[in-house]
């Protein structure tokens, strides 16, 4: 039981779904219909495909929502497939979803009773893309969409959000500073992740102190991209 308790715990998945934010309330219902017990969604910024992008300063940006749920592996099918349904992922510009897998998660909604015993761990499924995550200062998301870009990405979203507040000696002044943040989630083949992390981490200066950081994730399965 304890080791079926533990494989429990292993065998969560996060389930990220980027739409356009007129679309929140579709995808809202759509998760739940597919047996989800619950969710976060948040405001972001997502870039235009890039294949019609003018070259101009300035990336096009639109509103969208991320929405992030955690569930049971044998539930991910068919939320994605309910998802994709709903929203016509797979033939239009609405979205993209997407499965990273996770280490272990505590305290997700629904209880190991409601999964059938006996589960077994799975072997881990690729899906040929990766995703990158930099966190960088607010106002330098361009930087890093820029460079992934260079290398052959083809579309991001940014969310904003504030760093950990810390002393500021230099000003001799016992206020916290928590300085304004973004945070590029961009989907990549795996073929170009190392490249699209190498530009990243040259033209946004990552490797410099404060300037931010970058993590690669897998990414099991993804449901809305079109190259």
């Amino acid at each position: 039981m304890v080791s079926a308790f533990y494989a429990f715990l292993l065998s969560q998945k996060l389930v990220m779904t980027v739409v356009s934010q007129n679309l929140n309330d579709t995808l809202l219902s759509a998760v739940k219909a597919a047996g989800a017990k619950g969710g976060t969604i948040v405001k972001a910024k997502g870039t235009a495909p890039w294949n019609h992008w003018s070259g101009s300063t300035e990336l096009p940006e639109k509103g969208k929502g991320l929405l992030l749920t955690v569930v049971h592996e044998d539930l991910v099918d068919g939320l994605l497939d309910h998802i994709d349904q709903q929203l016509h992922l797979s033939n239009s510009s609405a979205g993209i979803s997407f499965v990273i897998d996770l280490k272990q998660a505590r305290g997700v909604i629904g209880s190991y009773e409601e999964i059938q015993e006996g589960i077994m761990l799975k072997k881990r499924v690729r899906s040929g893309y990766e995703m990158v995550i930099t966190i960088v200062d607010e106002g330098r998301s361009n930087i890093v969409l820029e460079a992934a870009r260079g290398e052959g990405a083809t579309g991001g979203t940014v969310i904003s959000g504030k760093g950990i507040g810390s002393l500021d000696s230099s000003l001799n002044l016992d206020i916290p500073i928590t300085p304004e943040k973004e945070i590029v989630i961009i989907l990549v083949e795996s073929k170009k992740a190392d490249k699209v992390m190498d530009s990243i981490m040259e033209k946004a200066e990552i490797n410099q102190p404060g300037k931010g950081i970058a993590l690669l994730l897998d990414v099991e399965r993804t449901v809305g991209l079109h190259q």
